[in-house]
């Protein structure tokens, strides 16, 4: 009896059992849905796993919709990883422009210039290999070595917690790695042969059926193993966020003739290799502002402008004062006709009158 019991409570987890799930009763009626209902997107148009690879990158922290303008032209820039490899930074950063994150583009290049080097111009075929490429973490390994040839890993993402979560009730923070280690090692034996199914189905699931704030529990194929669908807003478990920091900045947006002031950020650091306009750290009053492009950029004869713009990056906010000079004369070359052709992040870009 003693035996019975520990066997018993070894397979239960807090509450849920962890044998419950199986290919039969979850990933075959996930697959399933996931045939009759998937999301025509471009990228899916497609087996060429150096184009899914990108899809995956532009993927991270960006929303489906937002990554759908960017993804053709710049597959139709950079058709291959050879075409990637040789462009300049300049190039890579201008059709990254809007996207966000731009270290993402960075790494991005820099695995298809290994791609290029280590393994003679051909995609790495398994996860394990992929894994090793610069900048690629387990669930973009998986989900390339998945999704392009079929291999049974899993992809654990934040649409996956969140699914995995409620079907299981699992009370775990699935913010510590651990727990998304926990959940990936259950899911490993769920995987079915249709692996890219599998895993593409779990991404269409969480953004149309399983949502964050308003589940369509009554249209989803796993509802009846779902042991959160009575209170499914309670999971997953999320720590509460910590406050972002918040930081002064002042942008002077300098004008001279029919020409603009803009700068090469340095190579290292937040929206390293960008252009932006002037900017120093903290606020200047308008005195301040006026000595400083004085002395660095020209002869002020105009502030036609000023006011406050603010910029939410992911781990900090930017508050932004911003003053609009125009000069009389200028004491460097920084000045541009036209800026389109700069990859100028989106920060900046807002602070333009």
């Amino acid at each position: 009896m003693k035996q019975n019991f520990f066997m018993f409570a070894k397979s239960t987890y807090f509450g849920y059992t962890k044998h419950m799930l199986t290919q039969q009763n979850f990933s075959k009626p996930l697959v399933a849905w996931y045939k009759q209902h998937k999301r025509d997107l471009p990228w899916r148009n497609t087996k060429d796993p150096y184009a899914i690879f990108v899809s995956e990158i532009m993927l991270q922290q960006t929303r489906v919709e937002a990554v759908k303008k960017y993804y053709a032209p710049f597959i139709q820039k950079f058709p291959t990883t050879k075409a990637l490899s040789n462009a300049s930074q300049e190039e890579l950063l201008r059709a990254w422009q809007g996207l966000g994150y731009y270290r993402r583009a960075k790494n991005l290049q820099r695995a298809c210039m290994q791609i290029e080097t280590e393994y003679n111009g051909q995609f790495p075929t398994t996860q394990k290999e992929l894994s090793l490429l610069y900048g690629v973490g387990l669930y973009t390994s998986c989900a390339v070595a998945s999704i392009c040839f079929n291999e049974r890993v899993p992809a654990v993402d934040g649409n996956v917690l969140r699914v995995f979560a409620r079907v299981t009730a699992l009370p775990d923070n699935v913010l510590l790695e651990k727990t998304k280690q926990n959940v990936y090692q259950q899911l490993l034996p769920l995987v079915p042969k249709e692996a890219g199914s599998f895993n593409q189905a779990f991404m269409d699931l969480g953004s149309s059926i399983c949502l964050p704030a308003n589940p369509l529990c009554q249209h989803c194929p796993l509802a009846s193993v779902c042991k959160g669908k009575h209170n499914p807003t309670a999971f997953p478990v999320r720590e509460k966020k910590q406050n972002k920091p918040a930081f002064h900045k002042t942008v002077a947006i300098l004008y001279y003739k029919d020409a603009i002031c803009i700068e090469k950020r340095k190579d290292d650091g937040l929206l390293a290799g960008m252009y932006a306009f002037p900017n120093l750290d903290g606020w200047l009053t308008e005195a301040e502002a006026t000595a400083w492009v004085e002395k660095n950029f020209g002869d002020v004869q105009a502030l036609t402008q000023q006011y406050h713009k603010k910029h939410i990056f992911t781990h900090q906010i930017w508050n932004m004062r911003v003053y609009v000079f125009t000069l009389s004369s200028i004491k460097t070359t920084s000045f541009v006709p036209d800026i389109s052709a700069y990859p100028i992040p989106t920060a900046f870009l807002k602070c333009l009158p």
